[in-house]
């Protein structure tokens, strides 16, 4: 499901997103995206890095697997 980026810390990723410059993988499919995360790829959107991977180039929504029973 796609959610809020504020509201996918703790959810499970389901994207994988690497800032370019440098190429490097910040979350990857399968991981619990913490709240670290969430601000150093913001902080890296804001600088005008480019979010490759990113279902949304803004970085506003973000998916994650769903919730059983949600």
């Amino acid at each position: 499901e796609q959610v809020a980026v504020d509201a996918a810390v703790g959810r499970i990723s389901c994207e994988s997103i690497a800032s370019y410059p440098p190429g490097v993988p910040a979350l990857l499919p399968g991981e619990r995206i913490g709240a670290e995360t969430i601000a150093y790829l913001r902080e890296l959107a804001d600088s005008g890095a480019r979010l490759h991977g990113a279902s949304d180039p803004n970085f506003e929504t973000i998916n994650v697997l769903a919730e059983e029973g949600g």
